[in-house]
């Protein structure tokens, strides 16, 4: 009889905490989660900025509120026929292996404007970045003869950007680099 009772006793006991653990377990998971989630569902932002989040549906893609589409670009690689468009000095990167003639810092650069200059490697890597779509075109052209040109096409509504030449070295690593800082007509 003693063992019975004993055996009881371990029974409620077992029980009691099994029931204690489960009672913690679904009063984390539907106090502590779903609150959670309906903060997360809820939050409001205090940004003037307009955002999509108010209307969001998930069928399918769509733009963000606000957003452009990145303007058409094009580069014609003239194969280092193009002459310089600037009569400024030139820019050289430190290492001397890439020279631009043209376009000189804070000229204008329009649709129809040409990237000349020189260079030691047989290519050189280009980036158009504008101050409204970010990085806009980025290619290589070919150096022939030691020079390179390239004839830009592109639209933008941004006022001023930058054109990154550069060699890429191995692993992709960018070196020679000259930004040339440019305004948009």
């Amino acid at each position: 009889m003693v063992k019975n009772k004993k055996r009881s006793k371990k029974i409620i006991i077992t029980l009691a905490v099994f029931f204690i653990v489960m009672a913690g377990f679904l009063i984390y998971r539907y106090v502590v989660v779903d609150k959670q989630q309906l903060v997360d569902k809820d939050t409001k932002s205090t940004s003037d900025i307009e955002s999509a989040q108010s209307e969001f549906s998930s069928a399918g893609d769509r733009e963000p509120a606000g957003a452009q589409t990145k303007p058409e670009t094009s580069v014609n690689d003239t194969g280092g026929s193009a002459q310089p468009q600037s009569t400024s000095a030139p820019l050289v990167s430190k290492d001397g292996a890439i020279t631009v003639f043209s376009p000189a810092n804070n000229a204008v650069f329009t649709s129809g404007s040409s990237l000349v200059g020189k260079s030691t490697d047989a290519k050189v890597s280009y980036r158009l970045i504008d101050d409204v779509s970010g990085v806009t075109t980025t290619g290589e052209l070919g150096v022939i003869n030691g020079n390179f040109s390239g004839k830009f096409s592109f639209s933008t509504r941004a006022a001023q950007g930058r054109i990154d030449v550069f060699q890429t070295g191995p692993g992709g690593v960018e070196k020679s680099i000259i930004e040339i800082p440019v305004r948009f007509r």
